[in-house]
Order: structure tokens, then C-alpha cells, then sequence
């Protein structure tokens, strides 16, 4: 399975740039929709998490929140396929192409392509949701 994140300004900008791609589709209503009609494959939004919420737990029973989880500011759509496809890292917003099925063997190297630089890289905690089967090491590891 390979995945590719894409980055926009905000979900307006995501249908406007991929309006006459297979990856938008319309509902009953007219309005534009994710949607892919390749088999095995999908799309939705996704949330790089770049800072965990801190809560205080001296009460287990009560936490209280110290500190909001801090979410990228920026609109992201992961793009999962079978195959490899070297045209959908080129989309519009195309920032990232992996081999979801080496992600988590360690030693192996599941990142094929990224326009993201380390900075960016490090500073993602995680993704949510976790696409299944591709926990990423995104972050500075401990």
C-alpha cells in the first residue's frame, strides 16, 4: 500500500486544486466530495499532530488540561493506493509518498519522496487518525 499527503491552505483550496481529478466526486446535492473510484484505494483528511495535549493528573479521577493539543494549521488529504503511482505525488499540494508496508519494519526506509523538509518532519508527533498499518515514525524519536 503506498500513501501520499498532500497540503493545502485549507479544504477549499484541496477541491479547487484536485476539482478535475478522480480524487472529488459529488453528492446528491451537487457538492464536491472525496471520493476515488479505484479499487483498494482512498482519501480523506487527515491531522498531523504536532504537540500531544498535557494534562495534570495529581486526581486521577478529575485530569485537568495544562496545555491544548497543537494541530497543523494547514489542510491535509492522505491518498492510499495499491500501487505505486508516480503521478500522484506530482498533484497540486503533493508533499510526501511512502511504502506503508515498510513503515513499521525496522531498518527499512518507507519514505520514497517528500518536498516536507526535516524541520517539518520532526515536528510532527503523529498522524490522526493512524491509517491502519502505518504507525510512521514522524518526529524526533525518543
Amino acid at each position: 500500500m503506498f500513501d501520499y499527503l498532500l497540503k493545502f491552505t485549507d479544504e477549499a483550496a484541496a477541491f479547487a486544486a484536485l476539482a478535475t481529478t478522480e480524487w472529488v466526486g459529488q453528492d446528491e446535492n451537487g457538492n464536491a466530495i472525496w471520493a476515488t473510484n479505484r479499487p483498494g484505494s482512498g482519501i480523506w483528511p487527515i491531522t498531523p499532530v504536532l504537540a500531544d495535549a498535557v494534562y495534570d493528573n495529581t486526581d486521577p479521577q478529575n485530569p485537568v488540561l495544562v496545555t491544548a493539543q497543537v494541530n497543523s494549521p494547514n489542510f491535509w488529504l492522505l491518498l492510499m493506493v495499491p500501487e505505486r503511482d508516480m503521478g500522484l505525488y506530482d498533484l497540486p499540494g503533493g508533499m510526501h509518498e511512502t511504502d506503508r508496508s515498510l513503515a513499521d519494519i525496522p531498518g527499512e526506509i518507507f519514505l520514497l519522496r517528500t518536498r516536507l523538509t526535516l524541520a517539518e518532519m520532526n515536528s510532527i508527533v503523529r498522524l490522526e487518525p493512524v491509517p491502519a498499518g502505518s504507525n510512521y515514525p514522524f518526529g524526533v524519536q525518543p
